[in-house]
């Protein structure tokens, strides 16, 4: 996770589309800073739950913008859970008004937006193997949240019955043979099955039949289809009939970045040159490249939005948009400075910037 420790850093944009405009004009600035309410100026993470409200993962903090203000929430010694430190590295959605936040030294928070406190999961299951080492958090739509370490440790948590005996469950690095030391994702397919992404191959909690040595980076489940690959180039479908089987798409020749699933039911293959648009009932592939004489775009990032765009940012001074309905790629500029680095993206309305 980056450091930023530059004064200024939060550009909340809200991009606006019109008929009438030229690609410069399709995005809408406006700066935040400590001077407009802000408890601090380095911000790691930033989400919007169901209610609309925007949340920022901060050195000092939760931060909450409604839109007008700005309202922030941190431990305090007389709380009943103490967190060590006050900086956010995460922050991620859970279900029914919590958050999840990954804290500066690596630990883990149910933040309950209702209550306006924080809780440590961990305190009813002191038996589990202390959670620490923490690189990222990982939101299942079941329900459960993965908590992925840097050495390939895992923690399992039930966000309905955490509090149960085996509402929190600890998978140590090896815990099967494809159980690596690095792990890429952890993906729901829609069979409720949870595929667990290693460097040392790919399972299924609680499924050990279902696993594969090959070292997928990327998985996306589409319908009753769910498809991993590699950053080669290599992509295999599972269906609970089929299992595993190769697929015989148009031949990729640059490196896969990501999937996606898109609003029309095709498959979005993100490479580092472009888009690949997968029709994966008529297996037809349409490739939305970026012209021979342009630089990789390697995007480190990527959303949909409701408009049929796929929006692309790899921290240099262009943001990428691909129209889906059109087959073509933009380049919209942002003034940045040298220092400038745009991070992440968020919701239909919002993206967030850094320097």
């Amino acid at each position: 996770m980056m450091n930023i420790r530059v004064k200024l850093l939060v550009a909340i944009i809200l991009y606006q589309f019109f008929l009438f405009v030229h690609a410069q004009g399709l995005i809408d600035v406006r700066h935040y800073s400590i001077e407009d309410g802000l408890s601090q100026n380095i911000v790691q993470d930033m989400l919007q739950d169901d209610d609309g409200y925007i949340w920022l993962a901060t050195w000092n903090g939760l931060e909450k913008y409604d839109g007008y203000t700005f309202k922030n929430y941190k431990s305090y010694p007389t709380d009943a859970i103490k967190l060590k430190y006050n900086r956010m590295v995460q922050v991620i959605k859970g279900s029914d008004h919590t958050l999840w936040c990954h804290t500066y030294d690596d630990k883990v928070y149910l933040f309950d937006t209702q209550r306006e406190r924080f809780e440590d999961v961990f305190v009813y299951h002191p038996q589990i193997e202390e959670c620490d080492l923490v690189e990222k958090l990982i939101p299942l739509n079941n329900g459960i949240v993965w908590v992925v370490a840097s050495d390939g440790n895992l923690w399992r948590i039930d966000e309905a019955d955490y509090q149960k005996d085996n509402g929190v469950i600890f998978l140590s690095s090896g815990s099967v043979p494809q159980h690596g030391n690095h792990v890429y994702s952890v993906v729901l397919d829609a069979y409720n099955n949870e595929w667990i992404l290693t460097d040392k191959g790919c399972f299924v909690y609680g499924k050990r039949e279902l696993s594969d040595k090959r070292d997928f980076k990327y998985a996306v489940s589409l319908n009753h289809q769910f498809y991993m690959a590699t950053s080669s180039g290599e992509i295999v479908l599972y269906t609970s009939k089929g299992g595993i089987k190769e697929v015989n798409f148009e031949r990729i020749d640059w490196d896969i970045m990501g999937l996606l699933a898109l609003k029309d039911g095709k498959m979005g293959v993100i490479t580092k040159r472009g888009v690949i648009v997968v029709d994966t009932y008529n297996n037809h592939a349409e490739n939305i490249l970026i012209d021979k004489s342009s630089s990789d775009i390697s995007p480190s990032g990527f959303f949909q939005s409701t408009d049929n765009k796929l929006w692309m940012f790899n921290g240099k001074s262009n943001v990428v948009c691909c129209d889906l309905k059109h087959n073509k790629i933009e380049f919209v500029s942002y003034p940045f400075s040298q220092r400038e680095k745009m991070y992440v993206f968020t919701t239909d309305y919002y993206s967030i910037f850094y320097r």
